[in-house]
């Protein structure tokens, strides 16, 4: 574009140049969040996209808030959850989201002893346990020794005369570990 005055005199040339972007981004890339299940009950999310990009998050479908990376929780209500995040582009075009689904579970198992020793004064013992609770692991003590992993039933042979403790608890999918054992105790005479 130019002017031309009433005097016939051409003035320089103006322009103007621009880009017509209409092309969303990608959906961003989550590179950190929590594992699948967790007893954990914050979570912090990582994620990367399109240099000049801003991001928009939600959490358990609320609305898409400005957000930026590392994006933190904290406070989450044992449960599924599910994060989004998606890509705003300069040119205002906005993306698909990438999500995450995890879920938080910070509920201890339960753990009990379901047979112990039917005379506990002999030197070889066994005990079967169980947790209310499926999926669980368990980890047992003798006399203070220090918690290993054992599986039900449990056997031990040629104890010394005197008293003895078993425990025995249970320790879930989500890494909760029962806070109170079962626990047996008896006396090797």
């Amino acid at each position: 574009m130019r002017q031309i005055d009433t005097a016939g005199n051409t003035g320089p040339a103006a322009s103007r140049s621009w880009t017509v972007d209409a092309t969303a981004p990608v959906a961003p890339a989550i590179t950190v969040g929590p594992a699948a299940l967790t007893n954990l009950t914050s979570a912090s999310f990582s994620f990367t996209g399109e240099a000049a990009a801003s991001f928009e998050c939600s959490l358990d479908g609320a609305a898409f808030t400005s957000c930026a990376s590392p994006k933190p929780y904290s406070g989450l209500a044992e449960g599924a959850h599910t994060f989004q995040v998606r890509q705003v582009d300069t040119a205002g075009n906005t993306g698909p989201a990438s999500n995450r689904a995890w879920t938080v579970d910070s509920t201890p198992p339960g753990t009990v002893i379901d047979a112990a020793p039917s005379d506990p004064s002999t030197a070889d013992v066994g005990f079967d346990f169980s947790s209310p609770d499926g999926g669980v692991a368990f980890e047992c003590e003798l006399d203070g020794g220090g918690f290993s992993v054992c599986s039900s039933p449990a056997s031990y042979a040629g104890l010394a005369s005197g008293p003895h403790t078993f425990d025995v608890r249970a320790i879930d999918s989500a890494g909760n570990v029962d806070p109170t054992p079962a626990s047996f105790t008896w006396s090797v005479s």
